[in-house]
């Protein structure tokens, strides 16, 4: 949905399709770059825990770092892993905003509890995007 190009990155109903660091250069200017979940899997947990490692490492060591897009579910509740997460980023300084999938899915009464439940965890204002890539909004 970001590049407009429906068949840039592989994408699964299973969940933790993807498993390594892949990068896309974008317009020649900037790369985007896929890492894996942090939270549900169809994988071995100690598969997940490196996955997480590898992605805090990243996060954390990488000085050309602008900004980290946290993907959440915006058709479920807010789950205790994405708290968790965001607080972390925040904790260690990261640039990031969250952008929260699925909007067409979830009833606005939903979505709005589900934001205020987000922002309730920073002190700060937290970017907070709104998408949902089959109604092609955010």
């Amino acid at each position: 949905m970001l590049t407009q190009r429906k068949r840039l990155a592989k994408s699964s109903r299973t969940p933790g399709k993807t498993q390594l660091v892949n990068f896309f250069l974008v317009n020649q200017q900037y790369m985007l770059v896929d890492l894996p979940g942090y939270g549900y899997a169809k994988s071995a947990r100690s598969e997940r825990g490196k996955w997480t490692d590898r992605s805090m490492n990243y996060f954390l060591q990488r000085p050309s770092l602008l900004q980290v897009f946290v993907l959440v579910d915006g058709s479920i509740p807010v789950q205790k892993i994405d708290k968790e997460f965001v607080a972390y980023l925040h904790e260690q300084g990261v640039s990031f905003s969250v952008i929260v999938t699925k909007t067409d899915k979830a009833k606005q009464k939903d979505l709005n509890t589900f934001v205020q439940s987000l922002k309730s965890l920073l002190s700060s204002e937290l970017p907070i995007f709104l998408t949902s890539s089959e109604k092609k909004r955010g």
